[in-house]
């Protein structure tokens, strides 16, 4: 099953037999030598790379992938890592397990100087902006901190026992304003109030109804799902993706802000790059493109 809805802005082991990257079990850094497994700070960070496609499995299965300062410096240092490397196209998130993509922040390290003030950097903020396109596969709770992860990625596909919600207002915290901002963009002021007043946890299909997902795809479907749209982008144009990216984020933003600078930019890159003549090219000769990133 596959419902459909055109409405993201933004830009996130063992190995299974039907894909690339686990979703179930914990491996530490010096065990990692499955072939394409990338190295990563922490345990509770898992990384693989398959073709140009970083798979990141959020691995606290126990916790249901809470969030800790130590898988968000390890977030950080990896995305830092691939925002750089040419071979890194697009990247995936997943949670580990069935059970949850995040569950929010770590309870037990908010307030005791592990996850504290909105000026700490590995505070639940969502992800370290990054020009590659992210998916968010999402299976099972998507809460608070971790409806953070999913808003700072580009697409967001879905189970249908996903769940979905902001507890902020039970917990007496402030959701970070970047985040309020990525979902007021997504799915309005009137529906960000209303997630955000009463604190209630809404299911996929009202996910997808108002704009919070892309897709909902059966759980026996949804790697594939997911892998499938990761190879279609990593086919295309990687400066195009990128001045995409960019380009939207500033549409959002408004103004001639830093965010149209940094975008324009990367347009005017793209049309005097050797991928737009490859491109030509390619369409001349009637085959596939050779991309570069340059």
């Amino acid at each position: 099953m596959h419902l459909r809805i055109g409405a993201g802005l933004w830009s996130t082991t063992t190995i299974p037999s039907s894909g690339p990257a686990a979703a179930g079990s914990s491996i530490g850094p010096a065990s990692r030598t499955v072939p394409g497994m990338v190295s990563t700070s922490t345990d509770q960070l898992l990384a693989t790379l398959d073709g140009h496609v970083g798979w990141v499995t959020l691995n606290r299965p126990d916790k249901h992938n809470a969030l800790s300062p130590e898988m968000l410096s390890g977030l950080e240092d990896l995305l830092k890592r691939w925002e750089t490397d040419p071979a890194v196209r697009v990247i995936v998130l997943r949670g580990a397990g069935e059970k949850a993509f995040v569950s929010g922040a770590d309870i037990g390290q908010l307030g005791s100087g592990g996850l504290s003030a909105p000026s700490d950097q590995r505070q639940p903020r969502g992800m370290v902006p990054t020009t590659k396109p992210v998916i968010a596969m999402i299976r099972g709770y998507c809460i608070g901190g971790g409806l953070g992860v999913a808003l700072a990625t580009d697409l967001r596909i879905a189970t249908p026992d996903s769940v979905f919600g902001i507890p902020a207002g039970r917990l007496g915290v402030a959701y970070p304003v970047d985040d309020l901002e990525r979902l007021v963009a997504l799915v309005g002021s009137g529906q960000a109030s209303r997630l955000m007043l009463t604190a209630e946890r809404i299911d996929a299909a009202e996910a997808l109804r108002i704009g919070l997902v892309h897709e909902v795809v059966h759980a026996d479907e949804l790697e594939a799902r997911v892998g499938a749209l990761a190879t279609t982008i990593a086919a295309n144009a990687p400066l195009t993706m990128q001045a995409s990216k960019l380009g939207i984020l500033a549409a959002v933003r408004g103004g001639r802000s830093p965010h149209r600078e940094a975008a324009d930019e990367s347009a005017r890159t793209c049309w005097t790059s050797e991928d737009f003549a490859e491109g030509r090219a390619a369409f001349a000769a009637k085959r596939q493109p050779a991309w570069k990133g340059q």
